[in-house]
């Protein structure tokens, strides 16, 4: 065999070692490559000759890949933010409904409702300069009005149980005067209008000698006061549950009783005045909701019977 000459020699070592060079760095990139895989993934596509020299000698930044794949397995995952529901639209708000129109007061047969003119413009809280010159005359009914809704300086000669039977024998006292009897209280002062709210009381006696003694009384009034113009209240009726303890509360007995009364009235000097829809309802009945004891109002509710007078008044009717 021939033997090379040392330059020759030199040459094919120089061969050698780059072929086994090569052969070397090539297996070193698939093993790295490997662990690349293995640690950090996502490599496959990267060729290993391109593994940068320096971690052939330096597993530092492989260690801290390592490190970095291990934290970021360790740490939960932040859950997504759900995504805010829209809100739904809000519904149509309703339109009101129209209110029905208030029925008529039911107008009481055989009474006259219509009175004259006797002063424009009264109004209740405001100007009640007609009753100035008025007398109220009447029952535990009345008195509730005397106490918590009294009109203008009008003067107010009431009692618990006083009736037509014995108006003129009872004494009273109001604000404007001390205790005396109606008689003395008439010839000592004048009143150019007499309201009278009486009945209730005397409902049980026949109705001959109920209407006699109440005619009686207009009389007196009229001879005592004979400028005055006097206005006779119907009897407003009880609650249910007290007219059926008493037969003499119906709204039957009473309605023939308020027939009596409106025939007293003349149309001129006395006249009949109804208010019994105030409290009342279509059959006659007092509604619980302006009463205690089925009887009388409450006090708060002695101003609608105020109003409704002025009203009455000043309207004409």
């Amino acid at each position: 065999m021939k033997r090379l000459k040392p330059k020759q020699r030199g040459l094919a070592a120089l061969a050698i070692l780059l072929v086994a060079t090569s052969l070397a760095a090539t297996v070193t990139g698939l093993v790295l490559k490997a662990q690349l895989q293995k640690y950090v993934g996502g490599w496959e596509d990267r060729l290993a000759i391109a593994v940068p020299f320096m971690l052939l000698h330096d597993d530092t930044d492989l260690r801290r890949m390592e490190q970095a794949k291990q934290r970021s397995q360790d740490e939960p995952k932040q859950p997504e933010q759900p995504t805010e529901p829209e809100k739904p639209a809000e519904p149509e708000q309703p339109t009101e409904p129209e209110k029905p129109d208030e029925p008529e007061k039911p107008q009481v047969p055989g009474v006259p409702t219509e009175l004259p003119t006797v002063v424009p413009g009264a109004k209740y809280g405001e100007d009640e300069s007609f009753f100035d010159d008025a007398l109220f005359i009447g029952d535990s009914r009345m008195v509730s009005s005397a106490y918590y809704a009294r009109l203008g300086k009008a003067n107010y000669f009431t009692d618990v149980g006083m009736n037509v039977f014995q108006m003129f024998s009872v004494t009273a006292s109001d604000d404007n005067f001390d205790a005396t009897d109606l008689t003395t209280l008439l010839q000592n002062r004048t009143y150019k209008k007499i309201f009278i709210m009486l009945g209730i009381n005397e409902c049980g006696y026949p109705m001959s000698s109920l209407l006699s003694a109440y005619q009686e009384d207009i009389d007196t009034l009229k001879s005592l006061q004979p400028d005055a113009t006097i206005y006779l209240l119907k009897v407003y009726g009880v609650s249910r549950s007290v007219a059926e303890s008493a037969s003499y509360f119906s709204p039957q007995r009473l309605q023939e009783v308020n027939d009596g009364i409106a025939g007293l009235a003349d149309g001129k000097k006395v006249h009949c005045l109804d208010a019994s829809h105030l409290y009342c309802d279509d059959e006659g009945y007092m509604k619980e909701e302006y009463t205690s004891d089925g009887v009388h109002p409450y006090a708060k509710d002695a101003a609608l019977f105020a109003q409704w007078l002025c009203q009455q008044i000043s309207g004409g009717r």
